[in-house]
């Protein structure tokens, strides 16, 4: 999850129906544990689709070998970067 722009914006659609008007990020399944900087499922594949939060302010990733796991906020379908301990909402994949 998410495999590819569709799947993203699919998800982003979701996630801001279900928790509007407020902001609740939600675990997606991406971690950086193995490798600073090399993003993987939990499957182990590599992530190909990336949409991090970016203004003028904060740039994200920016948490180092601190922040190691990826939430996706529910108001703008944004990435960041947090503690893998940090309690969230999380989204699961399934096959129906």
């Amino acid at each position: 999850m998410p495999a590819d722009d569709t799947e993203l914006t699919v998800l982003r659609r979701y996630l801001y129906d279900a928790f509007q008007p407020y902001n609740w990020p939600s675990w997606v399944g991406i971690h950086d544990r193995r490798s600073e900087g090399l993003w993987l499922f939990e499957n182990g594949q590599r992530v190909s689709v990336f949409d991090w939060y970016r203004d003028h302010l904060v740039t994200q990733p920016n948490g180092s070998t601190r922040e190691n796991c990826v939430s996706l906020s529910s108001d703008d379908g944004k990435w960041w970067d947090n503690d893998c301990e940090r309690r969230m909402y999380y989204i699961c994949e399934y096959r129906l």
